[in-house]
Order: structure tokens, then sequence, then C-alpha cells
């Protein structure tokens, strides 16, 4: 499957990347940072504040750069087929490794009884439909899951 050419669209992956480096500090404003970062200034501490917004700015972009890419690419049941194929091995494999990385964490700390469950939902990228799973495993995964739907 080739890619449609047209107009570049280099700026608006650069966007993608501030959302997702914007919720990244967000997180790590929280978890490591803590200290520095209720001695930033007041704006800063308003902007990281806000690193939520980042992840559906993230997903509107990606869904329009993926339909802007693909449009008229995807009529047949090939090539829809090959479009989700791709995906998968592009995205699969290092949320697989993450989970693996998780693994110890999960398996060390878990609820008793919940373990296995929750390990299936996010294997199977189900996490997010389940409140209780939503978070465990590899947290950030849950976004995968929304995707997937």
């Amino acid at each position: 499957m080739s890619r449609r050419r047209g107009a570049y669209l280099g700026p608006l992956t650069s966007l993608r990347f501030l959302a997702a480096f914007h919720v990244l500090l967000f997180h790590g404003a929280r978890e490591w940072l803590w200290r520095p970062f209720l001695r930033a200034p007041e704006w800063a501490q308003g902007l990281l504040a806000t690193g939520y917004a980042g992840v559906g700015f993230f997903f509107v972009l990606s869904g329009f750069i993926l339909s802007y890419t693909y449009r008229g690419r995807l009529d047949g049941a090939r090539e829809r087929r090959e479009f989700w194929r791709a995906r998968f091995a592009r995205v699969y494999p290092v949320y697989a490794l993450g989970l693996l990385l998780f693994a110890p964490i999960e398996l060390l700390g878990g609820r008793p009884g919940t373990v296995a469950p929750s390990a299936l939902s996010c294997v199977t990228l189900t996490q997010a439909w389940i409140p209780a799973f939503a978070l465990r495993w590899n947290t950030p995964g849950w976004s995968l899951s929304v995707e997937a739907f």
C-alpha cells in the first residue's frame, strides 16, 4: 500500500510531538519532578497542569493525519486489512514490550485474583473498557485500548 502524495504535513506531525511531550511533562512533573514543579513559576505550573488535554489533541490530530494520508486508499477490504496489519505491526510490539517491562511491578504488587484478568485485558487492548483494569500494567497503554476501539 503506498501513501498518498500531497501537501507536506510535517508541521502537524511536530504538533503531535509537542502534544505527547506535554502529556509526558504532565505526568513527569507530578511523579518525578514534584519538588522542582512546586518551585516553578505559576505560568509553568498552569501549563504543566493542563497536560491531560494533550491526549485528546494528539488523538484528534493523529486521526486527521491518518485520514488525510490514506484518503481514497482504503476502498477495498484488502487495502483496509493491509492498513490494520501495518498499524498493528508498528504499534503492538512496543506496547507488548511495555507490558513486559511493567510485569514484575504488577506481579509483585497486583491485587490477588485480578492479575490474570487484568493482564488478559491489557494483552487484548480492552483495559480501558473495564475501569478497574484501565490503569493496570502499562498505565499509558489505556490510550491504545481506545485507539484499537
